[in-house]
């Protein structure tokens, strides 16, 4: 323990030095920005298990330092953040004190103005393997439910800027995803995924006719698993019949190609082709109705259905689409509801796809807050002012999780659902979320679901002050579970700016799990208080 604790100083100490100096470059660094800080803070909890059967009082002490850098050019833009932890407990049982070191990097580099990019992305991160102990596992409370979670790679993108008879995008990617331990396996996750989309499209010269193929590949290399890879093929075909009305003809091939050698599950016959015919109704530019018969294709079965199509922009800042069709689990669904007023902003979202936890990138979940690299507090975010905001560099959405899965090689069928909405006015900034998400394993017979909603508001007491409350509430469940584990959180947050460079942080925290096994019975109340001091 002493060893350990010296170790800890020494890394500490080489952690300050560097961010001094990475404070002093900042200064003639010009386009190159360089940011760092460190926080101390002492943490009391207790926590009881199963009814008070398990009490537990500990004191924890955790220390911070974080840099982060941003460079931008004309060309070339990116940012790269890292951050250690250092936890040091009381109660000093075993895996109780730990250290854990976040990363995060991006960047993207202009070829071709408007036209072709490459970037590179990635990030180290802790995260719970079974979705179950989401909320529960942490840094302090319970670390021995968390793994270290790896993600690293690369993409390109092409595209035909403002074609006159025929258009093209396409964009290809490469990733490689490790973790130390699944629920697979306790040798962790080992995937190597790479996907690619293409775009066909008519030019701004096409007259009388209109056409719109897009295919998109993917495949996952997995160390415990057969390969998984799928293929998907829409496109569209319109013939102007009368003023703004279209007659079109529609297509659809998706094949997905699993491992059925260890597969458990009782589904068969994934792939299917459909075609269909119709009317589509266009009155002006980003405004569509498209109503189509068609008829899905899987093995022997015929299925006829009504397929829909709608896009409506009522402005540049109120959007709306859905979709109509049906796959080889039934009738398909995607809707997608966007508002930015002045002070008020609205997200709804509703999505269903075949894939796995190396090709989902859990990590590119947009928000309605925006924030600058490092900082995750509300306080500090703003609210985006349109519905397709793009990130600068040095910024990144304010982390909402709103879908939680397993950390398995396993391919799933995803059907995640949320719901936000953002105020901003003066001193008062709000956030409301909500999300429904259903996880069906497509190699054997499980399921997961989780329902969740939060809220957080933030107040400005004065210009050195501010107070922060955020709640939640969330229900998870498995195929196997008669009764949902239920978590319910209150936080109670108070900072003021001591000085210019330090900052004062005073948090409140009441944490309470209940489920059907006793053993996951839990509540957890913290106590904490910390400085924060920015080079």
């Amino acid at each position: 323990m002493v060893t350990r604790t010296r170790q800890s100083k020494k890394l500490i100490s080489i952690l300050i030095n560097l961010l001094l100096l990475g404070g002093s470059c900042s200064l003639f660094a010009g386009d190159l920005q360089l940011n760092s800080n460190v926080s101390s803070t002492a943490i009391l909890y207790e926590t009881k298990i199963n009814d008070e059967t398990d009490y537990t009082s500990n004191q924890a002490l955790v220390i911070k330092p974080q840099l982060s850098t941003v460079y931008t050019s004309k060309g070339l833009k990116g940012s790269i953040l890292a951050e250690h932890t250092f936890v040091e407990q009381k109660d000093d049982r075993e895996g109780a004190d730990k250290s854990f070191t976040d990363l995060e990097y991006n960047s993207q580099l202009t070829l071709i103005e408007n036209a072709m990019y490459i970037g590179i992305q990635g990030n180290q991160s802790y995260r719970v393997i079974s979705q179950i102990q989401e909320g529960i596992g942490d840094k302090i409370l319970a670390p021995g439910e968390l793994t270290k979670y790896r993600r690293n790679g690369a993409n390109f993108r092409f595209n035909i800027p403002n074609p006159k008879y025929i258009g093209l995008s396409m964009q290809t990617q490469y990733s490689e995803v490790k973790t130390d331990e699944s629920l697979d396996s306790f040798s962790g996750l080992d995937t190597k995924n790479i996907s690619s989309s293409v775009n066909l499209f008519q030019g701004r010269n096409a007259r009388g006719y209109r056409f719109n193929i897009s295919g998109q590949s993917r495949r996952s290399e997995r160390s415990l698993f057969n390969d998984f890879t799928s293929n998907n093929i829409n496109g569209l075909i319109g013939l102007s019949i009368g003023d703004k009305t279209d007659f079109v003809i529609t297509g659809n091939i998706s094949e997905y190609d699993i491992d059925r050698e260890t597969s458990t599950s009782t589904r068969i016959g994934l792939d299917t082709n459909s075609y269909g015919a119709g009317f589509e109704w266009m009155p002006s530019a980003g405004r569509n109705i498209r109503l189509t018969y068609n008829q899905l294709e899987q093995f022997d079965q015929k299925t006829q259905f009504i397929g829909l199509n709608a896009g409506w922009a009522f402005s540049t800042r109120t959007a709306i689409s859905l979709d109509i069709g049906k796959q080889f689990y039934g009738n398909s669904y995607k809707f997608s509801l966007n508002q930015r007023l002045k002070h008020f902003s609205v997200s709804m979202d509703y999505n269903e796809s075949v894939t796995s936890y190396g090709l989902l990138n859990t990590d590119v979940i947009p928000s309605l807050f925006v924030c600058s690299l490092g900082s995750t507090e509300l306080a500090d975010c703003f609210q985006a002012d349109s519905t397709d905001y793009e990130l600068q560099a040095g910024e990144v959405f304010l982390p909402v999780n709103l879908f939680e899965t397993n950390i398995s090689e396993e391919v799933f069928l995803r059907k995640a659902g949320s719901f936000s909405l953002g105020y901003q006015k003066r001193k008062v900034k709000i956030s409301i979320a909500s999300s429904y998400g259903k996880t069906e394993y497509l190699e054997s017979d499980r399921e997961l679901a989780n329902r969740k909603v939060s809220l957080n508001i933030s107040y400005q007491l004065g210009r050195k002050s501010d107070i922060s409350v955020s709640s939640g509430l969330s229900r998870r469940s498995t195929a196997e579970s008669i009764k949902d584990d239920t978590i319910k959180t209150l936080q109670v947050s108070y900072t003021r700016n001591l000085t210019q460079k330090m900052k004062l942080d005073l948090t409140v925290r009441a944490l309470d799990r209940k489920s059907e096994s006793l053993d996951r019975d839990l509540s957890d109340n913290r106590l904490s208080a910390g400085l924060n001091y920015t080079f």
